[in-house]
């Protein structure tokens, strides 16, 4: 699990606690703190037990990404951005999807708004999968904080585009939708919040 940060530790300790809570206990948690000039420091090194933290200069949100990608030793890569938050059972459904089928490169849930906002986006089936590509043109159907992506996948496509100011996310989650066949879970399991 990789959460990316930049002077956000209030948030950044909400984002890890729902990580720790999780029913599915098999996983790592990096969190790259992207230069903070805050006390995100001093929240996060007491925190050794549960997570690794690793610290790099200010590069964007993207080179906190790929920096993640680079530390992480796992098949999987999950994303939970600083100020998001996880139901408790979102690695449980993802990792399961991704074990029943194991030729999908990426794997997405829905999410809504926290706290207790929308749903997003709005799909008619439980499950899209398969060639997602051409839907996924035409509408982006995922929050980067309810993905798990195949190691793979990175090793295929490439790492997030640093040098794209906006929209790094929709283009990495387009390059692993042209390779490999994508899930999008209908089931609202990562809260994103607005602030």
């Amino acid at each position: 699990v990789i959460v990316p940060t930049y002077n956000r530790c209030v948030f950044v300790m909400e984002a890890v606690c729902s990580v720790i809570s999780q029913t599915f206990r098999d996983f790592d948690l990096l969190v790259v703190d992207d230069g903070s000039t805050d006390e995100t420091g001093d929240f996060l090194e007491p925190m050794g037990e549960w997570l690794r933290y690793v610290r790099k200069p200010n590069g964007g949100e993207s080179s906190a990404r790929n920096r993640g990608i680079l530390e992480a030793k796992t098949d999987y890569v999950a994303f939970l951005d600083d100020q998001d938050l996880w139901e408790s059972n979102f690695l449980e459904v993802t990792m399961e999807h991704c074990r029943r089928h194991p030729e999908v490169g990426l794997v997405a849930t829905t999410s809504s708004a926290a706290p207790g906002g929308t749903h997003r986006p709005c799909l008619k089936d439980s499950v899209l999968q398969g060639d997602l590509y051409p839907v996924l043109v035409m509408r982006n159907l995922v929050s980067p904080s309810g993905i798990v992506v195949k190691r793979e996948c990175f090793e295929r496509v490439g790492v997030f585009n640093e040098s794209l100011y906006q929209g790094a996310d929709y283009d990495m989650w387009l390059r692993i939708a042209r390779a490999f066949p994508t899930a999008s879970i209908n089931q609202p399991l990562c809260q994103r919040r607005r602030h």
